[in-house]
């Protein structure tokens, strides 16, 4: 098995070239990625560098980057020279770094103790007066991050929620524009009027790689939930013709969840006259599963000796969801209640019941309180909804609880709402 060490020793050329310290704008020069399909897979944020955990973004003499998403997060690691910080650079609408609102700045420093600080921002180019930053106090709070040292360099990971403010990715198929650079941690902040380089990329649950030009895969069922010791099935379709000569189909899931599913290995199926083919993936999903986006990998075989790669995302989930549905909120000079709406969306392929309670911290407060029962059917969801309280002149991001007792376990999920 190869380490984080080896992997850079791997990389032909460098990318990008490391920027030295005190230029005048270190964003300027374009990134070339390993990949410009990011699929949705959720790291496990522990400070390890796991097999098959992350998806390499560009490669220096120096420096790795890693980039991944899934719906309302993204997730983000470093390879690095001790001392340095990571800055993703994400222009959410890909419509160009300095035009409107949706450009954020996600900056990681680590300590010399290894403690690793996130901190966040929003580029508003909307004005006459000139882009300024808004900075997000929320992103450190909706974040997790770790930190280690691997073989004299400083590795550190971090999955991002999106802190109530409805900008980071929902939906795949979605062409964003992103780099993220790797500068001494004495860099100052770059200035707002400062343009960045970003590389447009699509947020995907699927994938190919080495396959033929005749040959397009169509998966059935990508981003598709399972909770555990129940089934899924995905269907590993294709469109082609026999003449391309695929022989054999692995599947298996990868990383932490490939332990806790199945895996097969089948001959590849003929097309038919409509030139289609399809083979289904079907495993159960075992106890003690970590719950987060996995990949199921699948090697295609070819007669003639040579491989392919295909990727498809599918979610192991807990048994229910609780979504806060986005709003913006303004502070006021008055105090004021706000009309909060959730979905409870169910993973499950049974009914399920529970209770839920609703809390926030001070200081906002729930009118009324919220705790009642709810009976959601097969894959199903309904909306609820509660009232906050939000005094005047009150301002920043603030953690929604959900305490959900199922079956005589009780679990807590969290979004958050962000007064801005």
């Amino acid at each position: 098995m190869l380490t984080p060490l080896a992997l850079l020793s791997l990389a032909a050329v460098p990318i990008s070239a490391p920027q030295p310290v005190g230029q005048t704008n270190p964003f300027s020069t374009a990134q070339v990625f390993a990949e410009s399909k990011r699929i949705a897979v959720s790291p496990v944020i522990d400070g390890q560098f796991s097999p098959e955990e992350w998806d390499p973004l560009v490669s220096e003499v120096s420096n790795v980057t890693y980039f991944q998403w899934e719906p309302g997060k993204v997730h983000v690691a470093a390879l690095m020279q001790p001392g340095s910080t990571v800055i993703t650079s994400l222009d959410l609408r890909n419509n160009g770094w300095l035009i409107g609102e949706d450009n954020v700045e996600i900056r990681i420093s680590v300590d010399a103790t290894l403690k690793p600080t996130v901190s966040g921002r929003i580029l508003n180019a909307t004005s006459a007066l000139g882009p300024a930053w808004i900075e997000i106090p929320g992103f450190a709070l909706s974040s997790v991050a770790k930190a280690s040292t691997v073989e004299g360099k400083t590795f550190v990971e971090a999955s991002i929620t999106d802190p109530g403010i409805g900008t980071l990715i929902e939906d795949p198929k979605r062409k964003i524009g992103l780099r993220m650079d790797v500068v001494s941690g004495a860099v100052a902040p770059a200035e707002p009027y400062l343009p960045r380089m970003v590389t447009a990329v699509e947020t995907v649950f699927e994938r190919g790689a080495g396959l033929p030009e005749k040959l397009v895969f169509k998966p059935e069922g990508e981003g598709k939930p399972v909770v555990e010791n129940q089934m899924i099935r995905l269907r590993f379709g294709f469109e082609g013709t026999n003449a391309i000569g695929l022989a054999r189909l692995n599947l298996r899931s990868e990383g932490v969840a490939k332990e806790y599913t199945n895996a097969l290995d089948a001959p590849f199926p003929p097309f038919d006259n409509k030139g289609r083919a399809f083979l289904d993936y079907e495993t159960s999903v075992a106890a003690g599963a970590i719950q987060g986006y996995r990949l199921v990998r699948g090697q295609l075989k070819f007669r003639d000796g040579l491989e392919g790669l295909i990727q498809t995302s599918y979610r192991i989930a807990p048994v229910v969801d609780f979504d806060l549905v986005y709003q913006r909120r303004k502070t006021e000079a008055q105090d004021k209640a706000f009309k909060e709406g959730f979905y409870i969306r169910s993973n499950s392929g049974k009914r399920v019941t529970g209770r839920v309670k609703v809390s926030v911290p001070e200081p906002l407060r729930l009118l009324n309180g919220f705790e009642k029962p709810f009976a959601v059917a097969p894959r199903g969801r309904e909306r609820q909804g509660f009232e906050v309280y939000v005094p005047a002149n009150t301002v920043g991001t603030f953690p929604v609880t959900f305490e959900i007792t199922i079956d005589g376990q009780t679990v807590k999920q969290f979004g958050y709402l962000t007064v801005r």
